[in-house]
């Protein structure tokens, strides 16, 4: 697998478990509990960002193990 494609896969999968979240919460939260919108982006909708940049995070760190630049002790 190509370096390139690794990250993208990353990103891409990243979004994914993103859009995935934010609906379940836009449902039950928002939704369901009445929760109002602004409240729910200032608790939870933020943090949310990070699973893409924990995906690519993680793939950066696949794609330097599979070029053998990471260190084995």
């Amino acid at each position: 697998m190509c370096l390139r494609q690794t990250a993208a896969s990353a990103l891409i999968l990243g979004l994914y478990w993103l859009t995935i979240n934010l609906l379940f919460d836009l449902v039950v939260l928002v939704a369901l509990f009445k929760m109002p919108l602004l409240l729910y982006l200032y608790d939870v909708g933020l943090l949310y960002l990070l699973i893409p940049i924990v995906a690519v995070g993680m793939g950066a760190t696949v794609r330097e193990a599979r070029a053998g630049s990471l260190d084995r002790t």
